[in-house]
């Protein structure tokens, strides 16, 4: 038994809650309910909001950026050095373009820098993915502006890296 997703907001009121998404059709299935009760009470017990949410509560936008982002999760994570350079690389280049599409960006810095069709996007979406660089996840990402993303806090990226190095 997990939750979905467990989320930190910068809500006062409600700092961290948990979400878990169920297919509307699987809340007909008793040993289901049972094991959601079960999820229910585990986060009420640590004082955090649970929230069940079907296909029918998640924006269509929300779907289809969260299946994009999914399997850049799961891929492994290089060198953080390699990480950090990419933030820096990719940082300066939104901050130099902050009304271009993010895709556009990609686009451009691929033909500069002689790279394979798609290589700075799918950099873009692990970094995303890892939450390296965060965004509004109602803007769907064919739309998403660079302005519109905000970089991890490098400082303490570095921090941890070098903690964890020691």
């Amino acid at each position: 038994m997990s939750s979905d997703f467990l989320v930190d907001t910068s809500d006062e009121q409600t700092p961290r809650f948990a979400l878990q998404a169920k297919y509307k059709d699987a809340l007909q299935d008793a040993c289901t309910i049972e094991k959601l009760e079960l999820e229910r009470r585990y986060w009420q017990a640590k004082g955090v909001p649970w929230y069940l949410i079907t296909e029918r509560e998640v924006p269509a936008v929300v779907t289809k950026n969260i299946k994009w982002l999914h399997p850049a999760m799961r891929e492994e994570e290089g060198r953080i050095e390699l990480t950090l350079e990419q933030m820096e690389f990719y940082g300066h280049h939104f901050k130099n373009n902050p009304n271009k599409t993010v895709i556009s960006i990609c686009k451009d810095l691929d033909m500069a820098y002689e790279l394979p069709p798609g290589q700075s996007l799918q950099e873009i979406r692990q970094l995303l993915a890892k939450r390296y660089f965060t965004f509004d996840i109602f803007v769907p990402i064919t739309k998403l502006r660079a302005k519109e993303l905000e970089a991890g806090d490098l400082g303490f990226i570095r921090e941890v890296y070098l903690v964890s190095n020691q």
